[in-house]
This record gives structure tokens, sequence and C-alpha cells, in this order.
């Protein structure tokens, strides 16, 4: 069984075949696993891979995008009013710079704006990554034992942090910054490096304020999932779905459910600045997958 391939931005993946439609008990588990490794820094696609290729469970394409459009609808939820907030600013920047002020003030003094623009800006490279290394990351998803490898890179990583410098300055990001996180979530669609993981570290390293880290993390995973989800989406995808939607939606609503419990409980580990200790279990499963992968080529 051949586990799926990437999405574009680091969304669903996307399968050379069409599967069947998943049972109730399925979606429940598949819908669990998404939900609580796509904020978490354990890698979502890395978990959904193993499931596949160890549990035999296996999906359509639909099904894939549901889950992510319900861990999208939870950050979107989240971070309601980071989201108003930077819409009004938007709306409200041609008002503010006929007042007389310069696009740099006007864009780059008001923090919301700020971090609209750092958040197109971090897109930028994350687009890039995942349209020109597409090829090289859909065969990652071939491997047990490259998400394997995957995992023990994102535990070191993880455990890297331990040493993040202070908070540069005021902590608020800046232009590098937001460069900086955008590549680290292109180079999150690789399955077994962790989303969250990659660019909430990235930000910490470079000397980040911890909340404007999360922050930025949490919003620029918003136009890559959503990105990723309608590059995904098809007629012939939903009609496909038609007859199964019950169990579709259980494993959407399970998906948001347990991001939901996830995402809070990842903004409670960054404050507290234990992020590192999730580099144990990726180090553990990592090693693992890698072990029986090696036994199984041999």
């Amino acid at each position: 069984m051949a586990p799926g391939a990437p999405g574009v931005l680091g969304g669903p993946p996307v399968r050379g075949a069409v599967a069947g439609d998943p049972t109730l008990v399925e979606a429940l588990l598949l819908g669990a696993l998404q939900g609580a490794t796509e904020w978490l820094p354990v890698s979502s696609s890395g978990h959904l891979v193993l499931a596949q290729e160890y549990l035999g469970v296996r999906a359509p394409i639909f099904f894939d995008l549901l889950l992510h459009v319900g861990t999208l609808a939870v950050v979107t939820l989240f971070l309601r009013k980071d989201v108003v907030r930077i819409v009004r600013g938007f709306l409200s920047a041609p008002r503010a710079m006929r007042a007389g002020g310069g696009a740099r003030d006007v864009f780059w003094a008001d923090i919301d704006r700020r971090m609209g623009v750092l958040v197109l800006a971090g897109s930028v490279p994350t687009a890039a990554i995942g349209f020109l290394l597409r090829p090289q990351f859909e065969s990652m998803f071939e491997s047990p034992l490259a998400v394997g490898v995957s995992l023990l890179v994102t535990g070191a990583f993880l455990l890297l942090l331990r040493w993040a410098p202070p908070t540069r300055g005021d902590g608020t990001p800046g232009l590098a910054d937001a460069l900086w996180v955008g590549i680290a979530q292109g180079a999150a669609v690789a399955p077994g490096v962790s989303r969250s993981g990659a660019t909430i570290g990235a930000a910490l390293l470079r000397g980040v304020d911890r909340e404007f880290a999360v922050r930025l993390s949490f919003l620029l995973s918003i136009p890559a999932i959503a990105g990723a989800s309608l590059f995904q989406a098809s007629g012939a995808a939903l009609g496909a779905a038609a007859e199964a939607w019950p169990v579709y939606l259980v494993g959407t609503a399970t998906s948001a459910a347990a991001g939901w419990a996830c995402l809070s409980l990842l903004v409670r580990v960054v404050r507290g600045a234990k992020m590192h200790y999730f580099a144990a279990y990726c180090l553990a499963l990592g090693g693992l997958v890698v072990s029986a992968s090696v036994g199984l080529l041999g």
C-alpha cells in the first residue's frame, strides 16, 4: 500500500489512487490523529503516512481534504480577533496614507498591518518550495524510512530549542523573520517534519517573542492549508463522497475537536518554553520507524 503524497503547500496528501470510503471507526481514528498532530510539534503528515502503512487505514483524497478543513476552521476561529484586526487594518490603510502617512509608517508602525504583511511575505517561500520541490516530497510519502528520518530531524530540532536565544529587542518579528519562518513551513511539507515545530522554532531561534512566534506560525498556516485544500478540491471528489457524508462529517468534526484541544495545549507549551519536551517522542518514534524499515529492507 502506498501512502499519500503531499499537498503543494503542505496540506492534504495527494494520492495516485482513490481508496474506498473510510468506516466510522477509521474516520474517528484519522480525524483525531489529524487534529491532534496538526498543531502539536510531531508532524501530522508523518503520522498519517505511518497510520496508513502500518494500520492499513486508507481514505480518499476528499476525506483528507475535509480533515484539513476541520483544522483550518479551528485555527481561523482561534485567531479570529487577529484576522479581523488585520483585515480592518488593510482596509483602513488607504485612508491612513491619504491622511499623510508614509507606506512604511502605515504598514510597519501598526502591528496588525505588519502581521498581515509578514504573512504575505512568509507565504511566498512556502509556496515556492511546495511547487518547486513537489516531486521530491512526493517520493518521501512513499517511504516510511524517510518519515522516520524526518521525525529524527524534528526531534533534534525541538531539542535545540532548549538553547533558543533570549527575546530580541521588543520581540516583534520583522521581514527577515517572516521569510525564515516561511522557508521552515515550506520544508515542513516533508512528512515527518512538524510544521508547528519548524515555524515556531524558526521564529524563536531568531529571538522573536514567544507570543508573536505562535501568532505568526498560526497565521501563516491559514493561507497554506486553505491554498492546498483549494488545489485538491474537485467536483469529482465531492460527488464521490456524497453517499458517505455522515462518516466524512464525523471525521471532520473529530479533527476540529482534537485540533482545538491540542492548539490550546501548544500555546501553553510554547509559553512555558517546553517545546523540547516533544523531542523525546519524535526521536523515539523516528528511531522505531527507521529500525523497522531497515529491518524490513534487510
